[in-house]
């Protein structure tokens, strides 16, 4: 026979020996198992991972519980730590030998002085569990995920350390969703008198189920509802709970097995879904890790101890638990593994269990049999290689395996209680505030959500306001609201000043043509009054479009004002409706306040135009007018003298195309020259046509400084009287109330962004868990001072 089919016989055979183990106390198919959990007939229903309470040992039941009382009497968690290692490290000499007792008699005992800690963070589990998908909060909380190839035996592991037989099997892939198991240690009266032991689905709350099998078929039917009857995978858990006084409290989360090949409609890449799904779960610092892998297999190649060590490098959070060592090879154990001497090493250890071989679990081999059979296993070879009697007691058995877990845990949970409890006190801070931000608004009846209109127009009038006068918030490193209002008008009065010189731009022909025209046929003899007053009202005129600029900058300013205001208006963020109605009349009210404002500013303009005020005590006048142009056609003289000869000065102005004066002689024509249709004079010659137009342009300066002055002043009042302050303090509250705060739209106006209201529903549902979450965290120590208490009780007791 080849080597190959030699060691499945050999395998086989093996399994068929170790099914022999429960001939004496094999039950009927399926007796045990579809019957009432609370059921007491015979020995099975008493089974547990630590055996028949009547064949309990007094001598290994009180040592067991020393060292279960050691390991708990000190709260520091180096100092458990450093207990958990002496215990999980056997020392060479003989153990006691590896008895059954009863779990009140090894567990934690009463009082259960750390297992109330458990509890608390499954109640933390069942919070978040619950909630919605889109509204679930990420929180790491301590857990034992379990991990394991397909058919590593993570399910009979779990199996052994409940005692009972309710986990999904088939050839295939059978947990297609993790199972998230709470094991909660109950009293015999707990439940009711029927129901010792019970099991709870967090999708199923309040109702218990009594039946294994019951249970067994609701995980299937569960995972059918879920995904379908054929073979995908989710990372969304299955909450399962176990009530028994038979077992350890601890909570377990059973991860799908990594399986090679697709089955079904699973996806091609399913092995790496289920990895990155294991890994979702195992990355977490927070996570002990219980890595299965099977015995008969090389265990430095496990894909459990692989994925465990790319997630905890130094194996401080990862025990390792070593499954059908029953079939091992003839010649090979794994004491050297069990005794951390052989590579990969893990400072948490491992732990050999023996489960039920499928032949057992065809025959309805009842869990409880199996864990008495594995405990007599690990005791009965006292010679050969594969003998573990020597180390059982630390490192062999499901029983063994509960205690390393409950206690790990334990230690584990008391760790992370303090950075938990910081997180979940950050979290809910951060969800409050969203919420806040969000806001919480009553519009249930036609009056509370009038009043949440009115609010909110009141608070965005308000907003509107001290974004003008300065006490909005505001930037530090820039101009904002009212001052940049102010800084405008700053600008305008200098630009206007600055603009003077250009305003009077006059050259000396055009004053000179107008100081001529205006006179007509009389001429002008002394000042050029009448030019004056002529080509003064085109200057001011000029003004009129910088003041209208002037107007419309500032209803810019106004606007960005009124859209900084409604940020500030929490209602206007989740109404937009309400929103854009008020951006619609605010918007109408500055454009009807615009009107007037152009117009008083155009009457400011015609004003100035419309009258000189020769008297005005800033004007030069006449005699001094007259005085500075003097100087000017003097300085003027002089330069020019400097500059060339002196020549003969004309008599008469000169007219371009007018005779020249000269003696008439016989031959010259005595006819009447006529002017040309278009008659143009050339610049002032004579000193006093220079006089007139340096006169008329010093008197067109001087009154225009006048009117840049009272414009300087006016213009800015004008836009300050009818456009800002009118409508801060007016108009816009009356057109929010006449086109706003109407009955009518209340309705309409509240309508509210459904992003916004799934936002708050979300934010809602986060901030109760976790405000739940944190009150549950709030008991822990007044919970560690009463198990301090209980604990020195029972050490004075024992004394």
């Amino acid at each position: 026979m080849p080597p190959l089919f030699e060691n499945i016989a050999s395998n086989n055979s093996k399994r068929t020996s170790a099914s022999s183990r429960y001939r004496v106390e094999e039950s009927p198919v399926g007796s045990p198992e579809g019957q009432d959990m609370s059921s007491s007939d015979g020995a099975v229903a008493e089974e547990s991972i630590f055996g028949h309470t009547a064949q309990a040992n007094p001598k290994f039941r009180n040592k067991e519980q020393t060292i279960d009382a050691s390991l708990l009497s000190s709260v520091g968690v180096e100092n458990v730590n450093s207990q958990i290692q002496h215990f999980q490290a056997p020392s060479p000499a003989p153990r006691p030998k590896h008895t059954a007792s009863s779990a009140r008699g090894v567990s934690s005992g009463k009082p259960e002085f750390l297992t109330g800690i458990i509890a608390t963070v499954n109640e933390l589990q069942d919070l978040f569990s619950q909630m919605p998908r889109e509204t679930r909060v990420e929180v790491d909380l301590p857990q034992v995920a379990v991990v394991g190839s397909q058919s590593s035996g993570k399910s009979s592991v779990l199996e052994s350390l409940v005692g009972r037989d309710f986990l999904p099997r088939n050839k295939d892939i059978c947990t297609r969703r993790p199972l998230l198991l709470q094991l909660h240690q109950t009293t015999a009266s707990e439940g009711g008198a029927k129901a010792s032991e019970w099991a709870e689905f967090l999708h199923h709350p309040g109702q218990k189920y009594t039946s294994f099998s019951d249970v067994r078929q609701e995980i299937e039917a569960e995972t059918v509802r879920y995904l379908g009857s054929n073979w995908n995978v989710s990372a969304d858990p299955i909450t399962l709970k176990i009530f028994s006084p038979n077992v350890l409290t601890m909570t377990l989360i059973d991860l799908p097995g990594i399986t090679k090949v697709p089955v079904g409609d699973q996806p091609r890449d399913v092995e790496d879904i289920l990895v990155r799904m294991t890994k979702h779960y195992i990355d977490n610092p927070a996570c002990i890790i219980l890595a299965v892998s099977p015995g008969n297999s090389d265990i430095a190649n496990s894909e459990a101890i692989k994925l465990a060590q790319q997630a905890d490098p130094e194996g401080v959070r990862t025990l390792g638990v070593i499954t059908k060592v029953d079939i091992m090879d003839e010649g090979t154990d794994v004491r050297d593994y069990l005794l951390g001497k052989r590579a990969p090493t893990l400072k948490l250890g491992y732990v050999a269990v023996v489960n039920r071989s499928q032949m057992d679990i065809n025959k309805n081999i009842p869990v409880g049999v199996a864990l008495r059979a594995e405990q007599e296993w690990f005791e009965s070879s006292t010679k050969g290689k594969r003998s573990y009697a020597d180390i059982a007691a630390g490192t062999c058995g499901t029983r063994v395996l509960a205690l390393r877990v409950n206690n790990l845990l334990k230690v584990h949970i008391q760790k992370l209680v303090p950075s938990l409890s910081s997180s979940l006190r950050s979290q809910e801070r951060a969800a409050r505030e969203e919420l806040a931000k969000l806001g919480l608004y009553d519009i249930s009846s036609h009056d509370s959500a009038s009043a949440t209109v009115r609010r909110a127009v009141g608070q965005f009038e308000r907003e509107f306001a001290a974004g003008i006068s300065g006490d909005a918030p505001g930037s530090r490193t820039q101009l904002y609201g009212g001052a940049r209002i102010a800084n405008q008008l700053q600008i305008f009065s200098q630009h206007l000043r600055e603009s003077l010189s250009r305003l009077v731009s006059y050259t000396d022909v055009e004053i000179f043509h107008a100081i001529r025209n205006v006179y007509g046929v009389e001429g002008q003899m002394l000042m050029a009054d009448k030019a004056f007053r002529h080509l003064l009202p085109p200057a001011v005129k000029q003004l009129e479009e910088p003041c209208q600029e002037a107007v419309r900058f500032i209803l810019e300013e106004l606007e960005v004002i009124l859209a900084d205001a409604m940020k500030r208006v929490a209602p206007l963020k989740h109404f937009p409706a309400l929103a854009d109605k008020i951006r619609e009349v605010s918007s109408m009210c500055l454009k009807d306040a615009m009107g007037p404002t152009t117009a008083l500013v155009s009457n400011l303009i015609a004003m100035e135009a419309g009258y000189i005020n020769i008297n005005h005590p800033n004007f030069i006048g006449g005699q001094a007018a007259l005085t500075k142009a003097m100087e000017i056609v003097e300085q003027r003289e002089k330069s020019s003298q400097r500059d060339k000869p002196r020549e003969k000065s004309a008599c008469s102005p000169q007219i371009s195309g007018g005779p020249q004066g000269h003696p008439l002689s016989d031959t010259d024509d005595l006819s009447v020259p006529r002017q040309p249709s278009i008659l143009c004079a050339d610049a002032p010659v004579l000193r006093d046509d220079k006089l007139k137009v340096e006169t008329t342009r010093a008197c067109l300066l001087s009154y225009m400084e006048v009117v840049v002055g009272n414009l300087q002043d006016a213009v800015p009042k004008a836009i300050m009287l009818m456009l800002v302050n009118t409508v801060k303090d007016e108009k816009l509250g009356e057109y929010l109330n006449m086109h706003v705060n109407r009955p009518d739209l209340v309705e309409a106006l509240l309508q509210e962004d459904p992003q916004v209201t799934q936002a708050r529903n979300r934010c809602r549902t986060q901030l109760d868990v976790l405000s739940r979450a944190v009150r549950v965290l709030d008991e822990v120590p007044e919970k560690m001072r009463q198990s301090t208490a209980q604990m020195r009780k029972s050490f004075r007791t024992r004394e």
